[in-house]
C-alpha cells in the first residue's frame, strides 16, 4: 500500500489530487476533508487578579482578538490542570497572519489582543508573562501567565496589593526583600504575605515515625502545590505524598491546590521509586 506524504506534496501534485477530489465528488462520492490543516496552537498558564489571586469567578473568559477581529475564547476553570486555569486553543486559520495556513498562528510581531471578562467588565492584563521563542509554532505549547488590574508605576506589581504593603506604592520594589526573605514579587505569587509578613513559603519538619517524615506548610487559596526531594541538595526530583487528615487509605498525589487558608500536615512515604529520608523543599506552581 502507498502513502501520500502532505507535507512535501508539490504545487503541481496538490492540483492534480485537487481535480480528483472534484472528479470524485462529480462522481458521487464524497472525500474526506483533511481540517485543520495542522494542530493548533495552545496557550495556557494562570489569571491573577489584582492581589495575586488566580481568577475563579464562574463564567469568566479568557479572550484573543486577531487582527481580522476574530475572537477565541476559553473559560477560566480553577484546577484545569496543577498551576494553571485556563487553556486555549488557537487554530491554524485564525487569521493571525495574512495567509491563513502559513506555519504559524501567532508570532512575536504579530499584533492581538487578550483580555478576561468577568461578568460584563473588561480587564485588560497589566502584565502578560510568556516564553515566545515557540508561539504560533502548530501542535506546540506557550505558557502565558497575565496579570489584571492597575499598575499605575509600571512595575509589573498592581497598585492593589501594593497598597496592602505600604499607601506609597512607589517604596514597593518588585525584587527588594520583604520582611519574610522573598521579594515583594514572590511574595505577591505566594499570597502568603498579607497574612503573616513574616512568614515565606516555608516548609517544616512536624515529626519522623518508621522512617516516614511528616511535613507541614501553610495553604493559600488557588495555589498549587508540589515537593520535591533531593539526596546532596543540587539534583531535586518530584516526590508523591499523601495527607494524613484523608485516612489511612488517604491516595498518593503529586500536588495540592488549596481552597483555603491553613496549615497542611503530609506524609512523604517510601516508595520503590523514592527514599522516605532526605532533602525536601516546597514548590509552588504558577
Amino acid at each position: 500500500m502507498r502513502y501520500l506524504d502532505f507535507s512535501v506534496i508539490s504545487a503541481r501534485a496538490a492540483r492534480l489530487l485537487g481535480l480528483a477530489l472534484a472528479a470524485l465528488v462529480l462522481g458521487g462520492v464524497r472525500p474526506v476533508a483533511a481540517f485543520p490543516p495542522a494542530p493548533h496552537h495552545l496557550l495556557h498558564g494562570i489569571v491573577r487578579d489584582s492581589f495575586g489571586n488566580p481568577i475563579n469567578v464562574r463564567g469568566t473568559k479568557l479572550i484573543l482578538q486577531t487582527p481580522t477581529g476574530t475572537q477565541i475564547a476559553a473559560e477560566i476553570i480553577p484546577g484545569i490542570e496543577p498551576g494553571l486555569n485556563y487553556r486555549l486553543q488557537v487554530p491554524m486559520d485564525s487569521g493571525m497572519t495574512p495567509n491563513l495556513y502559513q506555519p504559524g498562528v501567532l508570532k512575536p510581531a504579530a499584533p492581538f489582543r487578550l483580555w478576561v471578562l468577568i461578568g460584563t467588565t473588561t480587564n485588560l492584563p497589566i502584565e502578560m508573562v510568556a516564553d515566545y521563542s515557540h508561539l504560533g509554532q502548530p501542535g506546540e505549547t506557550t505558557r502565558m501567565d497575565l496579570t489584571t488590574g492597575v499598575d499605575a508605576n509600571h512595575d509589573g506589581l498592581p497598585d492593589d496589593w501594593e497598597r496592602l504593603i505600604n499607601p506609597d506604592i512607589s517604596k514597593v520594589n518588585p525584587n527588594a526583600l520583604a520582611p519574610n526573605g522573598m521579594t515583594y514579587l514572590q511574595a505577591y505569587y505566594a499570597g502568603i504575605y498579607s497574612f503573616d509578613i513574616t512568614n515565606g513559603l516555608a516548609l517544616s519538619l512536624v515529626q519522623v515515625s518508621n522512617q516516614v517524615p511528616t511535613l507541614q506548610f501553610t495553604l493559600v487559596p488557588g495555589r498549587t502545590y508540589t515537593i520535591q526531594t533531593s539526596s546532596d541538595l543540587k539534583n531535586w526530583l518530584p516526590t508523591s505524598f499523601r495527607i494524613p487528615a484523608e485516612g489511612l487509605d488517604a491516595a498518593l498525589r503529586s500536588s495540592y491546590l488549596a481552597d483555603k487558608v491553613q496549615q497542611l500536615q503530609v506524609e512523604v512515604p517510601s516508595t520503590g521509586s523514592q527514599a522516605a529520608l532526605g532533602y525536601y523543599r516546597l514548590m509552588l506552581l504558577q
